[in-house]
């Protein structure tokens, strides 16, 4: 009896693990983001909805303090080289994540124009320099296919216009290691222990 108890312990822990969160978003004039776990919708936002986007605004911190808490130092340069050091450390982690990270249905479209054709391809380069390091990025994902991401110029339009839409696999076992990692290198780096 005790067996069928630990087995089907085992299987639902399997499940919980091994399953992947999916975040789904998609942002142009309005900015829509939903996190679904198995069957349950943990997290929504949009911004369309006015109440959750005065609550955004209401919840304001203080960045200072807030860096001081991570950090665990008072002088400004201490702060500063444990902060860099912390960023450094998690992003490291995330380039690892993202390996068992899946992005379907990816489209990333821009569309650039400016006051005047030169302004236009001036904005369109400027554009374009920053594209191709995050399409190198999410170049460690699964799936991901670079033609997806999209920069044309319109020289007879005036404001820059964009389309963002993806929907995003993780296993939760994958989250739970980077989030673990993450949190051991912060206390080591808050203690000045180099982490192993």
């Amino acid at each position: 009896m005790w067996l069928v108890v630990v087995g089907i312990i085992l299987a639902i822990f399997l499940l919980l693990v091994l399953s992947p969160l999916k975040v789904f978003v998609v942002a142009s004039e309005s900015f829509l983001i939903k996190v679904k776990f198995l069957f349950f919708n943990i997290y929504t936002f949009d911004s369309n909805i006015k109440k959750e986007a005065e609550k955004a605004v209401k919840e304001k911190n203080d960045v200072h303090s807030t860096i001081t808490k991570i950090t665990n130092q008072t002088n400004n340069y201490d702060k500063l080289v444990t902060l860099v050091n912390i960023l450094k450390s998690v992003l490291s982690k995330f380039a690892k994540l993202l390996k068992h990270t899946t992005l379907k249905n990816f489209n990333f479209n821009i569309v650039v124009a400016g006051s005047e054709a030169a302004d236009t391809a001036i904005k369109y380069g400027k554009i374009c320099s920053a594209v191709y390091p995050l399409s190198t990025f999410l170049s460690k994902c699964v799936n991901f296919k670079p033609e997806s991401i999209s920069v044309y110029s319109d020289f007879s339009g005036n404001d820059t216009n964009y389309n963002l839409s993806f929907l995003l696999y993780v296993r939760i076992i994958y989250l739970i290691r980077f989030a673990v990692s993450s949190v051991l290198d912060i206390l080591y780096l808050r203690i000045g222990v180099k982490s192993k």
